[in-house]
């Protein structure tokens, strides 16, 4: 032990003194040899020779735990309150407090009926737009320029059968006329046909007398134009001769109208006293009005009749030569735009019919159901209440310092 420590010691210190007496001895190359080699000793003596060992510890990985003790309340993880997006009349309500439910299960659904019944009409439009673009797609077929054809020889001869029916018009309406002012006006102007014309009845005053006279004379001017005219259309086929015709007529009638007027006038303010004939008087010029007027309104339908006619024998003539021509390519990216849209609002609908139905979100239980079936539901009003099944938490509060971790 400490014998053999001391003999070591005495033996290195013999060395050492052995090593200086050789560097006294040595040249100046031997002497930077020998300080190398002390300084070498030293280091073996000094530092290898101590062993102490004393305040030295090993580190190891581990964990630092402290349990502690507290108390809290229980909660589930999770907790929903349910309602419907819109109002509605409550169809379905399927669970009841307690009822255990799964993720996309239906708790509750409000009458859907008007909303499928729309869904249904959009349908039927989106498959008619496909048909349309399909047809589109395919081109011209010959069997559809021959219906396109035969659609436009049919409106024209319509429209020559309308244009015949106007001649008969033009002369049931002379007829008419000719009545109101030849038969039904005899008894109350002297000289009709000539131009010194004269009324029979007494009048308010020479003005009206005399416009009233004028006024039959023109009318007799009118009505035998007219009969030369109808006379002449006899033997033309022409269409412009006719819608001519039917411009006169109207302005003649309409002329002879105004003076109906105005003869009913002046024998309003005629005496019926010193004429007891004044009420017949005033019974044929309102025949004779009634029947301008029918004239006038039977002739104005046929224009119309004609004019609309026309309209549609200018649509025939574009379907036909856009049915000669074929689709363009932006014709069909147009009626497929239309196809989109279409189904675009089916899948509107189909969006308010989710939101007519509440599901439940996740696996939970009912612990609130307000829905009752018949009852109207207000929108964003809770009906239904879950919490989860099975996974809770512990709501509980924990000191910062819970003493010194041991």
């Amino acid at each position: 032990g400490k014998t053999g420590t001391n003999n070591t010691d005495s033996h290195m210190k013999r060395k050492i003194n052995h090593i200086v007496n050789l560097v006294k001895n040595a040249s100046r190359k031997k002497l930077i040899v020998g300080a190398i080699i002390l300084i070498i000793l030293g280091y073996f003596f000094f530092f290898r020779g101590s062993t102490s060992t004393s305040g030295l510890t090993t580190v190891e990985w581990g964990t630092v735990k402290q349990e502690i003790n507290i108390t809290g309340n229980t909660k589930p993880l999770e907790s929903v309150n349910l309602a419907f997006e819109q109002s509605g009349r409550i169809a379905e309500a399927s669970v009841r407090v307690g009822s255990r439910v799964s993720p996309g299960q239906i708790l509750a659904r409000l009458d859907q009926d008007q909303l499928f019944a729309e869904r249904a009409g959009q349908q039927a439009n989106v498959e008619s737009e496909e048909a349309t673009l399909e047809e589109m797609k395919k081109g011209s077929r010959p069997e559809d320029v021959q219906i396109k054809q035969a659609a436009l020889a049919t409106a024209n001869q319509y429209l020559d059968s309308k244009y015949q029916e106007l001649l008969d018009t033009l002369n049931d309406a002379y007829i008419k006329t000719d009545d109101a002012i030849r038969k039904q006006l005899d008894s109350l102007f002297t000289n009709d046909e000539e131009s010194n014309v004269q009324i029979s009845f007494s009048v308010s005053s020479v003005q009206v007398e005399s416009d009233l006279e004028g006024g039959r004379l023109l009318a007799s001017v009118h009505l035998s134009a007219w009969k030369k005219e109808l006379a002449g259309l006899l033997n033309s086929n022409s269409k412009t001769d006719l819608d001519k015709a039917v411009a006169n007529a109207s302005q003649k009638l309409s002329s002879i109208r105004d003076f109906l007027g105005n003869l009913m006038s002046g024998l309003n303010g005629s005496n019926s006293s010193s004429n007891p004939q004044i009420e017949t008087y005033k019974t044929n010029v309102n025949i004779g009005r009634t029947n301008v007027s029918a004239a006038l309104m039977s002739i104005n339908g046929a224009t119309q009749d004609i004019a609309a006619q026309k309209l549609t024998i200018k649509q025939s003539e574009a379907d036909l030569n856009k049915t000669l021509a074929g689709n363009t390519p932006q014709s069909i990216t147009a009626q497929a735009a239309k196809v989109k849209q279409a189904q675009a609002q089916v899948q509107t609908i189909d969006a308010q019919i989710q939101k007519t139905i509440l599901r439940a979100p996740f696996f939970g239980v009912v612990t609130r159901q307000d829905a009752k079936v018949g009852e109207i539901s207000s929108p964003n009003t809770p009906v239904i209440s879950l919490i989860s099944e099975g996974k809770l938490e512990i709501e509980a509060n924990i000191p910062e310092v819970m003493g010194t971790i041991r």
